[in-house]
C-alpha cells in the first residue's frame, strides 16, 4: 500500500485500523448496552433475558452499582490480587514479547546477499506475519489445556520457558537466518500469556467486580508504562536487530526468568493462603 493514493504504508495502517476499530465501537454500543437485569437489548428475548439474569446469580456476580468509599478502596488496596496480577502482567510486559514482529521485519531488512537486500519489501512485510498465525496455535491449544486441567500457573511456566529459549537463542546470535526465522516463530509463544493471565485474575477474583475492574485497569496501565520504557532504552530500532550495545536480550531473558518464577511458582503459593 505504500505510495498507494499517494499515502505511505503507515498511513494506510490507521486508516485501516479506524474502518476496523470503529464499526466494531458502535456494534458494542447497540449489542451490548448495559447489564441484563438492567435492560434487555433489541436482539435477546425476555426468556434469554431472564436466563442470563439466572447464570450471572449463579457465578456470584453482582450486578448491582458499584460503589467507591473509602472502606472498599482500603479492601481493594489490601487485596493479594491487585499485587501479584500487576507484578505478573509487569514482569510480562518488560520482556518486551510484543514487539517480536517488529523486531522479526528488522532482521530481515538487514539482510543481504552481495550487498543488495535478500528478501524483497513484499516478502519482509509478509514473512513476520507468520508470527501471529503460529500465536494462534499456541493460544487455542494452551488456553484448551488450561480450562480442561484447570491449571494456569504451569502452562504460563511452560509459554515462558518456551520463550527464554528464543531469548537465549537470540543472545548467542547465529548466521543460519533459516534457524533464527523459525526461533521467531518459535517465540510467539509469548502472546499465549496475557489471555491466560487475564482469565486467572477474572476467576481469582471471582465475582468482585470492584476488585476486577481496578485490578485489571492498573496492571495494564503499568504493564504499557515500563514496557514502552524497556522497548525505548533496551531495543531501540537503532541497535536493531541484535541489541548488542544495550544487551537488550539479556535484560529480557532476567525478566522471563521472573516471569516464570512468579506466575508458575509464587503467584500460585499467594493465591493458596
Amino acid at each position: 500500500m505504500n505510495g498507494k493514493l499517494g499515502l505511505s504504508s503507515w498511513r494506510w495502517v490507521f486508516i485501516f485500523d479506524f474502518i476496523i476499530g470503529i464499526p466494531i465501537a458502535i456494534f458494542g454500543l447497540f449489542c451490548c448496552p448495559d447489564e441484563p437485569n438492567r435492560e434487555r437489548p433489541w436482539w435477546m428475548t425476555e426468556r434469554e433475558q431472564v436466563l442470563s439474569i439466572q447464570r450471572i446469580a449463579e457465578e456470584n456476580r453482582d450486578t448491582t452499582e458499584m460503589k467507591w468509599d473509602l472502606p472498599t478502596l482500603k479492601r481493594l488496596l489490601t487485596s493479594w490480587q491487585l499485587y501479584g496480577f500487576c507484578l505478573a502482567w509487569g514482569f510480562m510486559e518488560c520482556t518486551c514479547g510484543v514487539n517480536l514482529q517488529r523486531w522479526m521485519t528488522l532482521y530481515l531488512k538487514s539482510l543481504t546477499v552481495d550487498g543488495r537486500p535478500k528478501y524483497s519489501i513484499e516478502k519482509i512485510n509478509d514473512l513476520p506475519t507468520v508470527v501471529g498465525c503460529v500465536e494462534l496455535v499456541y493460544l487455542l491449544t494452551s488456553s484448551t489445556l488450561a480450562d480442561s486441567l484447570q491449571l494456569r500457573a504451569p502452562i504460563i511456566a511452560g509459554l515462558g520457558l518456551i520463550q527464554l529459549a528464543a531469548y537465549i537463542i537470540f543472545h548467542i546470535w547465529s548466521a543460519n537466518s533459516a534457524f533464527l526465522i523459525a526461533v521467531y516463530y518459535l517465540c510467539s509463544a509469548y502472546g499465549a500469556i496475557s489471555p491466560l493471565i487475564s482469565a486467572w485474575l477474572n476467576s481469582g477474583c471471582g465475582g468482585d467486580r470492584q476488585l476486577r475492574a481496578l485490578t485489571t485497569s492498573l496492571m495494564i496501565s503499568i504493564g504499557y508504562a515500563v514496557e514502552t520504557v524497556s522497548q525505548q532504552f533496551m531495543f531501540p530500532t537503532s541497535d536493531a536487530p541484535r541489541f548488542q550495545r544495550t544487551h537488550g536480550y539479556a535484560f529480557g531473558i532476567g525478566w522471563v526468568v521472573a516471569m516464570i518464577v512468579w506466575c508458575g511458582v509464587l503467584l500460585p503459593l499467594v493465591e493458596r493462603r
